[in-house]
């Protein structure tokens, strides 16, 4: 009855019962954990598969993002690079220093572990509505935080691995 957050460590974790899970397949890319020499942690980086997608399949890329990066920037960054006019993520999962909220108090622990919810990324002026990032984090000392991230305020810090999937 208590919420709680974090990593599910497979090792130390035990499922007492059936799950329903949503998932996403990507064709053309798969995520493999390497060692990432600018943080000294293995990571999930994203690597080309060499199969393509079928015709009908929506344009989407797999994506790591590194420290210091404005969330919100680089996701509107990667997909007008690709020609996305709109985008949205699809498993985002992330770390961000603190975590600054339009509609929620700010999160100051300086590590946090987050996990997209939702996420509508708009790749370019013209394509409606502002980015909206809903995410559910939390901090090294076990504080939670929930709710739509401030654009522009929120720099990766250790990773961000996810798939932002062309939506117009």
């Amino acid at each position: 009855g208590t919420p709680g957050c974090g990593h599910v460590l497979p090792d130390e974790t035990c499922i007492a019962g059936p799950v329903a899970v949503r998932g996403v397949g990507i064709i053309g890319a798969q995520f493999w954990v390497t060692p990432d020499p600018e943080t000294g942690f293995s990571l999930f980086m994203p690597h080309a598969t060499g199969t393509l997608p079928p015709p009908h399949a929506r344009p989407a890329l797999a994506l790591r993002l590194a420290p210091n990066q404005d969330l919100t920037g680089a996701l509107e960054g990667a997909g007008r690079e690709a020609g996305f006019r709109r985008a949205v993520v699809q498993g985002g999962v992330a770390s961000v220093i603190e975590a600054r909220f339009v509609d929620a108090p700010l999160l100051r622990g300086f590590a946090t572990e987050m996990l997209v919810r939702r996420a509508a990324v708009r790749c370019d002026a013209g394509a409606g509505a502002a980015t909206v990032i809903e995410a559910a984090i939390v901090d090294h000392t076990g504080a939670i935080g929930a709710g739509c991230l401030a654009a522009g305020d929120n720099p990766v810090l250790m990773t961000f691995e996810g798939v932002l999937e062309a939506v117009g």
